[in-house]
């Protein structure tokens, strides 16, 4: 119940204030704000209805959105342990296997081709593995890649070379075009007619 009081105090406050912004708008276009009194009031009512309502909707997803966060969240959780637990029971599993396998191989020997051919005994788990004769390292040798570079030129060289580019240069330079000179523009005012008849004077 207080829930209820307290928003629709909320919506209450919210629509006062929508309906004052819209007053203060409308009076500052010039409109009379006294005879639009009531479709203004209903206007603020309507829109601050739509505002709690948008409200109301968004704040119930984000509810959703953080309870099913919160099953996947438990869901990972369960899951990493059962992971552990399974790999737990397997690495045992493997312990006993291994076991049990180096007791059958120390206890057996092997035959072939009638003859009785002795296996050497699998080292027991239980004790200290003796670290076996370090071998020396076999290094090969390598002979490290010299890089060459190309011999540099000589001062001459350059110069020629420079030379020769220059000259090239100056003879594919283009010559300059003069600047184009303005074409005289025809008027259209007549010229005096000249009367020619068939004898001319002379």
């Amino acid at each position: 119940m207080k829930k209820k009081g307290k928003s629709k105090v909320k919506n209450k406050e919210l629509e006062t204030s929508i309906t004052a912004k819209f007053t203060e708008a409308l009076h500052g276009l010039g409109h009379n704000v006294e005879s639009l009194k009531k479709e203004i009031a209903k206007a603020g009512k309507t829109v601050s209805e739509k505002i709690a309502k948008a409200l109301a909707d968004a704040q119930k997803a984000t509810a959703k959105e953080a309870d099913k966060t919160k099953k996947l969240t438990k869901k990972v959780d369960k899951k990493k342990t059962d992971v552990k637990i399974v790999a737990n029971k397997a690495e045992a599993k493997i312990d006993k296997v291994v076991s049990a396998v180096a007791k059958a191989a120390s206890g057996k020997s092997s035959t072939a081709s009638g003859r009785s051919v002795a296996k050497p005994a699998a080292p027991t788990l239980d004790k200290p593995h003796a670290a076996p004769a370090e071998k020396e390292a076999v290094k090969e040798a390598f002979a490290p890649v010299k890089r060459t570079r190309a011999p540099r030129r000589k001062k001459e060289e350059i110069e020629a070379a420079n030379a020769e580019k220059e000259a090239v240069k100056e003879a594919s330079v283009k010559r300059k075009r003069s600047p184009n000179k303005p074409k005289p523009v025809a008027t259209s005012e007549e010229k005096p007619a000249t009367e020619t008849t068939g004898s001319a004077v002379l």
